[in-house]
This record gives structure tokens, sequence and C-alpha cells, in this order.
């Protein structure tokens, strides 16, 4: 029999991603482990073994490879998105943010009925039987239709996946605190396409999502500001997260200025107002959603960048009021007033603060006594 060179054995090691054994060297000892007991374990032998034989073991391993890899699941974004691919895709061609995307949704399950009316305010499930969907990466202005975004981010074009959408019930939402989003939809998605889109023009509907880092600072501005005009409409409906999405996806653009401010520096007094009121709107969302706390500090940032934003001012007096801080939101309001005297919301507010005020002097005063004259 021909000599055949020495081969290295090896030790078959499972890959936590995909479920295949891949190979790995063995230890400093020289000993050779066994593999892990699983079906799609494949032994490859040392020596004087016939070629023929060698590449049919390798074939065999490369049909296991390809049967797992068609079919895996993916958790995404902190477990509220779920994937399951049923059928690969074109590898390499996937779509990223700002990508139009074309799809199919062959079906969809509601899968709990408390959730309805989140469905029906999502523009994609509202119209998924109508046949291709399309839509801009990251223009997305509902909680659920930002979840199958973050899907279809993870999927090739062609590819056939089982997905699983989480959103939030805010009905018994107590104050600041944080409400997960529990699964609400199951469907099949088959991406078709998917091309780069860059920043045309400044159209509210089809092109209000994140500019490209490489747009002018004037194309970057006008997009912010439509990003602001696009929230108030949404606030104005009352879809304060997905406003508040609005308004925060502006403020980032805002930040990738080279005439945005710089410590503390006042660089474009323009674009530092558009912030200031972003940052400002943003904590009206927050109010909104009974999370005075991050109003709070969404109001600071507001009032860095723009101390006479009376609006910021008044937010912030409201959430120090709801958190039971009367100082503060006194201090706050006065202040305002003498920006803005003829604000009637600032005084009928420092009304109820003052008076609040007034009973714990009051309160004090009385105890101060109960005190000391027990003493006499």
């Amino acid at each position: 029999m021909e000599n055949y060179p020495q081969i290295e054995p090896v030790k078959i090691a499972q890959n936590e991603y995909t479920g295949i054994f891949l190979n790995s060297s063995t230890d400093d000892s020289g000993s050779r482990d066994e593999p892990q007991n699983n079906p799609h374990a494949v032994q490859v032998s040392s020596v004087d073994e016939d070629d023929n034989e060698l590449e049919e073991e390798c074939h065999h391993l490369c049909e296991e490879i390809e049967i797992l890899q068609t079919n895996h699941h993916v958790n995404l974004y902190d477990r509220h998105v779920f994937k399951t691919t049923l059928s690969s895709g074109v590898i390499g061609c996937r779509p990223h943010n700002h990508s139009l995307c074309s799809f199919v949704i062959e079906d969809a399950i509601l899968l709990n009925s408390s959730y309805a009316h989140v469905v029906e305010r999502s523009l994609v499930f509202s119209q998924w039987q109508k046949g291709t969907i399309s839509i801009k990466i990251g223009s997305s202005s509902t909680e659920l239709d930002r979840a199958l975004e973050i899907a279809l981010l993870d999927m090739y074009v062609a590819e056939r996946s089982e997905i699983i959408l989480s959103a939030s019930n805010r009905s018994r939402k107590i104050r600041d605190q944080a409400v997960l989003p529990e699964p609400c939809i199951k469907c099949i998605v088959v991406l078709q396409s998917a091309t780069s889109s860059r920043l045309t023009n400044l159209n509210i509907e089809e092109d209000s999502s994140l500019a490209c880092l490489s747009a002018n600072e004037e194309d970057k501005y006008e997009t912010a500001l439509a990003e602001k005009n696009c929230g108030v409409a949404l606030f104005k409906k009352k879809q304060f997260v997905d406003a508040f999405h609005r308004f925060s996806a502006g403020a980032k653009i805002l930040m990738t200025l080279d005439s945005f401010i710089l410590d503390g520096v006042e660089i474009n007094k323009e674009i530092s107002t558009l912030y200031s009121t972003l940052c400002s709107n943003m904590a009206e969302c927050q109010l909104k959603e009974n999370n005075p706390s991050h109003a709070i500090i969404l109001c600071k940032k507001s009032l860095d960048h723009d101390p006479r934003n009376v609006k910021a001012l008044y937010r912030q007096a409201v959430a120090s009021w709801s958190l039971g801080d009367v100082e503060q939101a006194d201090s706050l309001l006065i202040k305002l007033l003498e920006f803005d005297s003829r604000n009637l919301a600032a005084k009928r507010l420092h009304k109820e603060v003052k008076d609040k005020l007034k009973s714990y002097d009051d309160e004090y005063s009385r105890m101060m006594r109960r005190i000391f004259g027990n003493n006499r």
C-alpha cells in the first residue's frame, strides 16, 4: 500500500452560534480528546485511508454545515426581536442604515389581542396583505416598524425568515418605570431587494431618516429640522414615544455638524437653538410618558445650549414639582417669569408651588412651637 503523509488527528468542537462542529488542535500533552457525542460530528481519520474516503467525509461535513446554516435562530436587540432563517439569501447583499428595502410579508399572526391597536398604527402591518412593501431604514415612525427594521438589517437579499416582533403596552405604566416590550406579532418575511440611499431631498414622508455622515452641513441641518417637524406631527397624534425617536434622530444629526457647540462655546446660534428645542421636546415626551427624572436630564441639556428656553424651564419645573422638589420648581419658575412675565401656565404653577411652600413653613412653625413650648 502506498504511504500517505501523516495527518494530524483532530478534536471536533461545537460552535455556539451555529451548532456546527469545528476542528481544534490537541492539548499540550499530546493526548487527543474524543469528539463530542453529537449526530452532526464527523470523525476524520488520521492515517492509512484512501483519498476517496477522506474526500467523501469532507463532502458530508460540508453538507452538514450547509443544512445547519440554512436554519438558525437569532436574537436581536436585547431579545426583543427574534429571527429564524428559513432559507438563506445572497451572502454579502445586506441592507444598512438609509437603505431602501423591498420585501413581502407572507403571513402575519397577532400573538396578543391586547396589542391590536399597536399593529393598527404600524405602517407596514396595516398594509401587509397588499403585496410588496418598501421602507427606508431609519424612517419608521412606530415601535413595531422600528423593530422590523432591526430584523431587516440582519437579513440578506432573497432571504426568507420567520420573525417575532415585540411591542410595549404602556397603559399601566408607573412613574419612571421601564416598560419592556412583549412578543406581539409573528410573521414570515422575504427580503426582495435593498438599495443604497443617500440624502437627495428633504421630503418628510420619504426622506426623513438620518442623513449620511458625508452630507453637507446645510443638508444635515435641514434634515434635523424635518425630523423635528415630523416629531411635532406625531406628538399631536399622541404618539409620544414615536415623536421622541424623531426628535432624538434630529439631535443626533446636529451632533455630527462641525459647527456644533464645543466645550461650552457657542459656535452657531441657529444650530444651538434647534438642538435646545429638540431636547426640550424630548423632555415633554418623557413627561407625557410619566418619566419626570428623564425629563429633567433633557431639560438641563436644553438649557445648557439655550439658557433662555422658556419651555425647557417650565418643563423642568413641572418635572421637579411632580417629584416633590418644590424649592427647585420655585427657583425655575422665578427665572422663567423673569424672561416671560405673561406666561399664564407658569403663573398658575408658581401659585401652587408658593402655596405648598407656605404650607411647609406653617407646618414647620407649628412644630417648633410644640417643641419649644413643651420645654418651658
